[in-house]
Parts: structure tokens; sequence; C-alpha cells
């Protein structure tokens, strides 16, 4: 929904970041776009619209004119395997499934997008080791599943429900979630949303949550990681 979106510094966009527990600092993103088309002046895909409930979240990736909507695991993640429909990796006992409908394409993320994950020798040591996982479908509708060993039991088992999850898009637009536990969930960006057969009230939804985020201000964001801090507006 709107109130979803988060406008950071140079254009770039995320429609939804998980912060796995690790000791080393460790996101993984879904990205609307790798570069912001030189007429884009305001930077903002009002095209991309995620809705979520407890570990689930469905989103649509827009990426008009540049780019590709995709996801970004950090290094700490594992390397993404593919399991049917699904991407899954782990960081320490936190678990991920990524659904998409027409299969996926894995690279790691300064070879498949160069000009924006690998463009200086620094940012290209930062991110050694992190990984795309890009739709194959574009534009992208993703299910973003998240899990954990407490819950979910041993990452073998995680992806062996991981691999008959399934995700289709109608034709109104919708889109349609199948979990590896059963359980239905459907989007309609701007119309209606039910999660693992939760109704979802778009108006009542938070904004932005991230033990790393904070609104100093209204419009303004604080980041911060142990030692790294920067504003994004």
């Amino acid at each position: 929904m709107d109130g979803l979106a988060l406008r950071v510094s140079g254009g770039q966009e995320i429609v939804a970041a998980l912060y796995a527990e690790s000791p080393a600092f460790a996101p993984l993103y879904l990205w609307s776009r790798s570069r912001t088309p030189e007429s884009d002046e305001g930077g903002l895909n009002t095209l991309d619209q995620a809705v979520a409930d407890h570990n689930i979240l469905l989103a649509r990736l827009e990426a008009p004119g540049a780019g590709v909507g995709h996801a970004f695991l950090s290094a700490p993640w594992s390397t993404p395997e593919v399991m049917g429909d699904a991407v899954v990796a782990r960081c320490g006992d936190a678990y991920v499934a990524l659904v998409t409908e027409g299969g996926w394409d894995l690279a790691p993320a300064i070879e498949k997008f160069p000009d924006y994950y690998g463009t200086d020798p620094k940012r290209r040591r930062d991110l050694a080791g992190s990984w795309v996982a890009v739709p194959r479908r574009q534009p992208a509708s993703v299910a973003l599943v998240a899990g954990r060993r407490e819950e979910d039991g041993d990452f073998a088992a995680w992806k062996k429900k991981a691999a008959t999850a399934r995700l289709t898009v109608g034709e109104d637009g919708a889109i349609r979630f199948t979990g590896g536990d059963g359980k239905s969930s459907d989007f309609v960006p701007g119309r209606r949303a039910t999660i693992a057969g939760r109704p979802v009230e778009a108006g009542a939804y938070p904004r932005m949550e991230a033990p790393f985020l904070s609104s100093p201000a209204p419009g303004k964001w604080s980041f911060s990681f142990e030692k790294v801090f920067k504003l994004a507006r």
C-alpha cells in the first residue's frame, strides 16, 4: 500500500526488507529497480505495492524503463537454492522462502547488476558473497515467507515445505499465494488483502517497521547499525 513506500537517496526503492538476527548486518531486500530512469525526477515508483501480516508478505515489483524487480540477499545469508517455484536461504536459525510465478534466475549481485552493485572496488568488497534472485516474469509478483528453526524445524524441513508453495497472478491483477502449509493468501493492490486467511486492513497497516529504522521527523528516516548511520529522505 502507499504507506509501505520508503524513499531513499538516489531514487532507489526498497519495497520490503527482512533483517535476520546475526552478528553481522544481514538484510534481505525486495528491490523494484536497479537504476532510476533519467526521466523519473521524483524517483518514487507508485506502482510498487505490498502488504504483509505476521511472517508473510505479498509484493508487486514494477520496473518501468530501467532495471528489473529482484531480491537482494546480503552475504550473511546462505547461497540461495531453487526449490520448485521458491528460492530458499538461511541466516543462522532464520529462514526465508521467496516464491514467484515462472521461476527464478540466481546470480552473484555484483555480476548480475554491475552498474549498481559493482560500481567501485570498496563496494565490490563489501558486497562480495551477496546474491540476487530475479523473477523471470517481469513485472514480478513475489511472496516472501520468513521462518525460524524454533517454529519450523530444521532447514531441510523448510526447503521441503517451500517446494510445494505456489503463486499465481489472475487476470484481475490479484496475487494468489498458497504456502507450503496449505494456507491461502491473496492481494489485489488498492482493493483487498487476505494473508493466510486473515483479512488485512490496509489503512491500519504500519507504514514502516524495522529494528534499525526510526523516523526523527515526518518524511525522514534514520538508519543505524553499530557504527553505521545514514539518513534517508
